[in-house]
């Protein structure tokens, strides 16, 4: 009789060697031992049912009859004030939705929702008037938040009113922006007056443009050279012609040197 031989032991395989599991349905990413690759079982996709078309019978079509026509696909809704809304903080997405609750009619039971709050910063103030599409709303919540006790406004703020106003068709009212600023202690500088020029140039609104130069020169603010280019090149562009040359002629007695874009913005004109 043979004599019985113990089974041969196993060889030992520590799990930082070779991974520690195989892959399943339930746990399906395995972490690799240390010459070991990852294994990765793909999840199942349900194909999703699809109903079959109807049958056409060309013996039953009655060309007298006109069947309902089938209806364009929607067109894609346009980014609406709420959409955008969800990008705010938490704090501007409350007073924004106060100013909906409302119909954006500004009253006691809007400053009562605002009174919530403890203080509003000059920052919140330039987040929700980004957002917000109602001029009159924006206005009045921009005065309201000055009159908070040691409040003042930032550049930022101002900023953020003027765009409001122009993007609500509300231009001239963006033109008195630097008077508001020189009459709450904060004179405006180039920056202001930069915004405001950008905006009439960009609209074709030459003689507006013209008009916030000359209250740029009231206010003592001498423009540098790539806004001169820019006042000189929305008044070409408006066929003001007169006002530009006007505009060049102050140009060249602030001791300023033309370049590359000034002269190709002559020639065009």
């Amino acid at each position: 009789m043979p004599p019985n031989h113990p089974p041969a032991p196993k060889p030992f395989k520590p799990y930082f060697f070779y991974g520690h599991r195989k892959p399943s349905q339930n746990r399906p990413v395995v972490y690799g031992g240390l010459f070991s690759s990852r294994k990765t079982i793909p999840a199942r996709q349900s194909p999703r049912p699809t109903s079959p078309p109807a049958p056409f019978h060309l013996h039953r079509w009655d060309s007298d009859h006109r069947g309902p026509l089938p209806s364009p696909p929607p067109a894609p809704e346009p980014p609406s004030s709420l959409a955008a809304s969800r990008r705010l903080s938490p704090i501007a997405r409350f007073i924004v939705d106060a100013f909906r609750r409302n119909r954006g009619d500004w009253g006691p039971p809007v400053v009562a929702e605002l009174c919530k709050l403890r203080r509003v910063t000059p920052s919140l103030v330039a987040e929700v008037l980004k957002a917000e599409n109602n001029p009159t709303v924006a206005s009045k919540f921009f005065a309201w938040a000055g009159r908070q006790k040691g409040y003042r406004h930032d550049y930022a703020a101002y900023n953020a009113l003027a765009y409001c106003l122009n993007r609500n068709h509300k231009f001239r009212a963006a033109d008195q922006v630097p008077e508001l600023m020189d009459s709450q202690g904060k004179p405006p500088s180039e920056k202001q007056f930069e915004i405001l020029i950008r905006m009439h140039a960009d609209a074709n609104r030459g003689l507006r443009l013209y008009y916030v130069y000359e209250k740029m020169k009231k206010f003592g603010v001498k423009p540098r050279v790539f806004l001169y280019n820019k006042i000189i090149d929305g008044l070409v562009r408006t066929d003001h012609l007169d006002l530009a040359l006007s505009v060049y002629d102050d140009f060249r007695s602030d001791g300023l040197v033309e370049d590359s874009v000034t002269y190709m913005i002559l020639i065009k004109g």
